[in-house]
């Protein structure tokens, strides 16, 4: 989080060991800003009224990493993975293929975390519409790919069922 609110705008970070340095005796990581242009058709959706602080989902994965937990250990290279994959699909501007990779990022996250069911129907409720949908932070909003102005209309019309507002980016 603290990366984007100082560099801005779109950001792929590297986390790897080998793309570490140190930089006023501070730990960083690569990061490399891509050009929002390549995106595609981006909303962000949440709940009014509702959120949920980060450390509720975060509390304990820390600590299971620690552990030496085998599927959160494996969940971790996946979403270096998934990133990368979806570092080529912006800069190919495949739109399906980020698309897809959105979506994967979300089930991977459920397959570690515990997902509110409100938060889960979020998400559900936007691929009943068509689009993709992954968690935007872990605050309970959600952000992901739509087609065209009509798929947005109706994004919007099934988030505003469960009591979500939808707004683009930007």
């Amino acid at each position: 989080d603290r990366v984007i609110q100082v560099y801005e705008g779109l950001i792929y970070m590297d986390f790897a060991a080998e793309a570490s340095h140190e930089v006023c005796g501070l730990t960083c990581s690569r990061y490399e800003p891509l050009e929002v242009s390549l995106l595609p058709p981006l909303y962000l959706a949440y709940r009014t009224g509702a959120s949920e602080p980060t450390e509720i989902v975060h509390s304990d994965l820390r600590a299971r990493y620690q552990q030496g937990d085998a599927a959160l250990h494996a969940a971790m290279r996946k979403f270096a993975e998934l990133t990368e994959q979806a570092r080529t699909a912006i800069l190919d501007g495949d739109g399906p293929r980020l698309g897809e990779l959105i979506d994967a990022n979300y089930d991977l996250r459920r397959s570690i975390c515990r997902i509110a069911p409100w938060q889960a129907e979020m998400v559900e409720q936007a691929r009943a519409a068509g689009a993709t949908a992954k968690f935007a932070g872990s605050g309970g909003a959600i952000i992901g790919t739509y087609a065209d102005e009509a798929g947005y209309r109706h994004l919007q019309e099934k988030l505003a069922e469960i009591g979500c507002l939808v707004i683009k980016p930007g």
